[in-house]
């Protein structure tokens, strides 16, 4: 964009003659007058016959401008838009990650209570089974939920110019960091 602005600031100062230099050519004029004069209107009529050509480059490097700085701020846009889309997405994330939690709290609870009453003989095993089953379910989705909270978090990291180096493997969590599975209080 800089480079377009330059080359239309540059492109004004053509249209102006030169001032005289001395030159070979002024020794042969008869003064002094008549080699200013002479240089200027040589310099004149190059401008005026070159005006034409040199107008119709600075429009044309001025579009050349406009054109970069349309394209600059549609890249700008287009990158504020990723991020606004990220957030969204991670704010979104972490909402249902806070929902499955609550979920597959209640489910555990559900689920270690239907146990409990399994053993002593008040309920069946079907009951059971289905608590065993909802309790699956939540854990599932609340897996799921923070999947799409780190690929939101990526994202995010991404759209703000991040980069990701595919090459790094990354680590698992330690197996006491969170429960994976329902267990009974002891």
């Amino acid at each position: 964009m800089r480079c377009a602005a330059a080359r239309t600031c540059a492109v004004p100062s053509a249209r102006w003659p030169p001032p005289p230099r001395g030159s070979a050519n002024a020794t042969s004029l008869t003064g002094l007058g008549d080699a200013i004069t002479g240089g200027l209107f040589a310099g004149l009529t190059q401008a005026i016959f070159n005006g034409g050509r040199l107008r119709a480059q600075v429009r044309s490097n001025e579009a050349a401008a406009d054109t970069a700085f349309a394209n600059y701020k549609g890249v700008v846009l287009l990158a504020l838009e990723d991020i606004e889309n990220a957030i969204v997405a991670l704010d979104s994330a972490r909402r249902r990650e806070t929902q499955f939690a609550i979920a597959y709290d209640a489910a555990n609870a559900s689920a270690i209570l239907s146990r409990s009453q399994y053993r002593t003989g008040l309920t069946d095993f079907t009951t059971l089974n289905q608590q065993e089953a909802a309790l699956l379910s939540a854990q599932n989705g609340l897996t799921q939920a923070r999947s799409d909270q780190a690929t939101a978090l990526i994202a995010l990291y991404d759209a703000l110019g991040g980069g990701w180096d595919p090459s790094v493997v990354p680590q698992a969590p330690e197996r006491g960091a969170t429960p994976i599975f329902a267990t009974e209080p002891r």
